[in-house]
């Protein structure tokens, strides 16, 4: 299985999947002030993900709403 894995992903640009942390860009930190990185979603052809020019989707949340557990108002983009 750990020979398979790497076989089969291919993701379109070199930003990985990913849940919190630090966002992954080229042009710079696009989070809005007191915004915090819910996940990003890489092109992925092994999933059958593919978006906009093969650049993560973004999704994002002001770090106050995160913490009410109010998710109401996320804000998500595309890196172009």
């Amino acid at each position: 299985m750990a020979n398979l894995e790497p076989r089969l992903r291919n993701l379109g640009c070199d930003k990985p999947h990913k849940l919190g942390g630090q966002i992954d860009t080229v042009y710079g930190d696009p989070l809005k002030k007191g915004h915090i990185l819910l996940f990003q979603l890489a092109s992925d052809a092994a999933t059958g993900w593919i978006c906009g020019d093969l650049g993560p989707v973004y999704v994002s949340i002001d770090a106050a709403d995160m913490e009410a557990g109010n998710f109401d108002r996320v804000r998500a983009w595309l890196e172009a």
